[in-house]
């Protein structure tokens, strides 16, 4: 993908899909209200609570000082849609990749791929 591409991509954004659905209060009431990412909070090698943009989200160690924001299943469908829709419908791996960067879910790439096989050519 080109740089034109990247452009007419935001151009052609479209208007039917809602505002980008991770916004850090959203996530925080969503992660509040899902028992299985409070439940994560036990394993204290694994996940753990960081302020950003002045909210509490429950965070993901990865490797070494990775980390990524553990998405709750509630908010799972909305961040695919938005982020497969806004990226000018790309497939399994761009998608996934793009989410991936910053969050983490249980079966997010599974869930990824069910859309991705449900969009229209």
């Amino acid at each position: 993908m080109d740089h034109l591409d990247v452009v007419e991509a935001f151009l052609n954004c479209p208007s039917d899909v809602d505002q980008f659905p991770l916004q850090h209060d959203t996530l925080r009431q969503a992660q509040e209200a899902d028992d299985q990412v409070l439940g994560s909070l036990e394993d204290k090698a694994l996940c753990f609570v960081k302020t950003i943009g002045g909210h509490k989200l429950v965070c993901r160690r990865l490797r070494g000082d990775q980390w990524r924001i553990v998405l709750p299943n509630s908010l799972a469908p909305d961040a695919i849609e938005w982020h497969h829709v806004h990226l000018g419908h790309p497939g399994m791996t761009r998608t996934h990749a793009m989410i991936g960067a910053c969050f983490c879910a249980p079966k997010l790439p599974q869930k990824i791929q069910t859309r991705i096989q449900q969009c229209g050519p």
